[in-house]
């Protein structure tokens, strides 16, 4: 959704082909959602397509630095994408990557293919990671706080589901260690209810 606010501004919008195959099919939806919720705060906004859209990775020249936009994967939603500066290490990674906020799962996320993902991410060694929230971190606090979660969360719900028992139980995983993380207390529960739901649709 914003999308309509850089266009405004002449920018140029550059996107994954997977997240502008997203936004051509849900754009319209998940705008009426968001009017919903932010009522006068939606004002103005609107479905903006990207401008350009590429596969794999694309290069730009941005004066003398050279940009490099590309995807790890799938990630927290279809056709994430990170930008990559080479000569200084630095990698805006974008929703691939959290450490101040607990992620959320979402009904198209792919926890197992982000999983790996973030490991493609983590063989460019960055310097510095900037999330797509919060501020600038590195590799070993994001194993912990995106990766190592997606991780616990996954055996927790795998050995529920191994022992036979329900969702009910998925919303009661302890995940009390990620209790200092932002938006825990919206995204806990959801995140486990979600992943149980996805991993026993695939079982059957």
């Amino acid at each position: 959704m914003g999308n309509s606010y850089w266009l405004d501004q002449g920018a140029t919008i550059v996107a994954h082909q997977d997240a502008m195959a997203v936004v051509a099919e849900r754009g319209a939806a998940v705008l009426r959602q968001m009017q919903e919720r932010n009522r006068d705060k939606a004002a103005g906004t609107y479905v903006a397509m990207p401008d350009m859209g590429f596969e794999g990775s694309l290069i730009l020249n941005v004066g003398t630095t050279r940009v490099l936009l590309t995807t790890f994967g799938e990630a927290h939603s279809p056709g994430d994408i990170s930008v990559w500066l080479d000569n200084e290490k630095i990698l805006i990674a974008g929703d691939i990557a959290f450490h101040q906020r607990l992620l959320a799962i979402f009904p198209d996320t792919n926890v197992p293919a982000w999983i790996i993902s973030f490991e493609k991410m983590a063989q460019l060694e960055p310097r510095v990671v900037i999330p797509g929230h919060g501020e600038p971190t590195d590799i070993k606090t994001l194993r912990q706080t995106t990766q190592g979660y997606l991780q616990f969360i996954t055996q927790q719900v795998q050995a529920i589901l191994d022992a036979g028992i329900g969702l009910t139980e998925a919303y009661a995983i302890d995940q009390s260690d990620n209790a200092h993380l932002n938006t825990f207390d919206e995204w806990a529960v959801k995140n486990a209810g979600r992943l149980f739901q996805a991993v026993e649709m695939e079982s059957f």
